[in-house]
């Protein structure tokens, strides 16, 4: 490729990097709008009750088995209304995370760090793009009621305890991958055996944060092992078994953690369970076609995916790796959409033993983050053959191609970008109407009150709120919050 059309490339390679970071930047910016809601009350109270142990091991026994989940949502208790634990700072984080991931696969050149960030970001932001919605029932009057639909981004990213338990175990199940490539670089003796306790301890970790991803986690970790196997390369096997065997176990450790809980039994009381083997499997796969159809109704959806699997693709053609196996090449792209599939199918199958139906729409985020990175990957890998076949990235017509997509994909991310942000004036005026009530709440106790009728108002991100029931377990939670008791009108 000759210099003045590399250079050329360039400028639009960070157009494009600029237009597709435009949504990741408008949820950062709109996370300023996050208040308390819900759980992240009731978290509060606990940890104040019996500090973060005794209230991890209260929800473990009474609630639910997500041991990682409640010990971190009361260790961050003290910190999480503050704007450093924004949504702006789980995002940071998370692309740093991934682009240091594609680093170590693509054996650390450091020349294509401007494609890892792109790759990085597209990832994020199909990922984000693709969560469905969630519906939530309200009542009109004493005989109709309608449903109302919730972006179900505003759950997994903007709500404290939906990022906590939804994102922090993508973001550590990524630095447990990068563990894995670490390991298998020229670490020796204790090194090594430093990385492979992290790594276990990391698997453990991350596996206790929900049912649904200890579940992908596992199945992953089990389907890697088989895939190295299959790959029948010795050092693929020297050196990844081990580490891949360590993190498969302590998943398996974590899970078992998880279904042996007390709590679980309190909690499924609300919810019925398959019968048998044959209606948890059909279950499994009604809700998976029912949010397939969900997510993709929406032609923007499928223009993210397509984006992603071309950028992707077009990443692996320009990124040369020092050393490539074309055979392995090859099986990876025949047997890694087997392995996409068998996840998706996976993800559901949680919920369909616990609920007997879909996930909530908030932990799509759980496998369609996974399900992109593997989709990226495979383009990836797709794109090296394609180099390596017909060597065609220095033909004109390929580079003008490239800049038409290009253009098309910035077009599709300023359309997202300006979508994301039409819902500032909602959140802004709730953010304002929450600060009101609360001070409104906190005058009437340093008055002296003992109870405090608010007027009602629902939070953006959808569900349940403070009631005219003071016994209802939201209304528990806020009132032993602030100290007084408090219901709306």
């Amino acid at each position: 490729m000759n210099k003045f059309i590399s250079n050329y490339l360039d400028w639009v390679h960070y157009f494009l990097l600029c237009c597709i970071s435009l949504p990741l930047l408008a949820h950062a910016y709109l996370g300023q709008f996050t208040r308390y809601f819900a759980d992240d009350f009731c978290f509060s109270v606990q940890f104040d009750l019996k500090g973060i142990m005794g209230a991890t091991i209260f929800y473990y026994k009474d609630i639910t088995g997500r041991y990682s989940d409640m010990f971190f949502e009361h260790f961050t208790t003290s910190i999480n209304s503050s704007f450093l634990y924004g949504s702006w700072i789980f995002l940071l984080i998370w692309v740093f995370t991934l682009v240091l991931l594609i680093y170590f696969i693509n054996q650390n050149e450091k020349q294509y760090i401007i494609y890892y960030i792109i790759l990085s970001t597209a990832i994020l932001y199909t990922t984000l793009d693709l969560i469905p919605d969630m519906y939530y029932r309200r009542i009109i009057d004493s005989v109709s009621h309608t449903w109302d639909s919730y972006p179900g981004i505003y759950q997994s990213l903007y709500w404290i305890a939906g990022r906590n338990r939804l994102i922090i175990p993508l973001i550590l199940g990524t630095i447990t991958s990068i563990l894995i490539f670490l390991y298998s670089s020229n670490f020796r003796g204790y090194q090594n055996r430093i990385v492979l306790f992290a790594i276990a301890f990391l698997t453990l970790f991350s596996g206790g944060f929900g049912e649904t991803y200890v579940s992908i986690q596992t199945t992953i970790l089990g389907l890697a092992i088989l895939l190295v196997l299959y790959l029948n390369h010795n050092n693929f096997k020297n050196i990844l078994l081990l580490p891949l065997g360590t993190a498969f176990v302590f998943s398996i450790i974590s899970m078992i953690i998880i279904i042996i809980a007390p709590g679980n039994e309190n909690r499924m009381e609300y919810f019925n369970q398959p019968s048998n083997l044959i209606e948890l499997l059909t279950i499994t796969w009604d809700n998976m076609i029912i949010t397939v159809i969900k997510i993709f109704k929406w032609p923007g959806n499928i223009l993210s995916l397509v984006q992603l699997l071309l950028i992707s693709i077009y990443m692996g053609i320009l990124i040369q790796s020092k050393k490539i196996n074309n055979l392995i090449i090859k099986k990876l792209i025949l047997i890694l959409p087997i392995v996409i599939g068998v996840l998706f199918f996976i993800s559901f199958l949680p919920a369909a033993y616990g609920l007997s139906k879909p996930p909530p729409g908030r932990v799509m985020i759980v496998p369609l983050y996974i399900i992109c990175c593997l989709i990226s990957f495979w383009g990836g890998m797709l794109g090296k053959y394609l180099r390596y076949k017909f060597n065609f990235q220095n033909n004109p017509i390929f580079v003008l191609v490239i800049i038409l997509f290009c253009c098309l994909f910035s077009l599709n991310s300023l359309r997202d970008t300006k979508a994301i942000l039409n819902g500032k004036s909602k959140l802004e005026l709730f953010s304002k109407e929450y600060d009101k009530r609360e001070n409104h709440i906190l005058k009437e106790k340093n008055a002296g009150n003992k109870k405090v009728v608010v007027d009602q108002l629902n939070h953006f991100i959808g569900g349940v709120s403070i009631t005219q029931d003071s016994s209802f377990w939201i209304n528990e939670c806020v009132s032993a919050y602030y100290g007084i008791n408090v219901i709306t009108k």
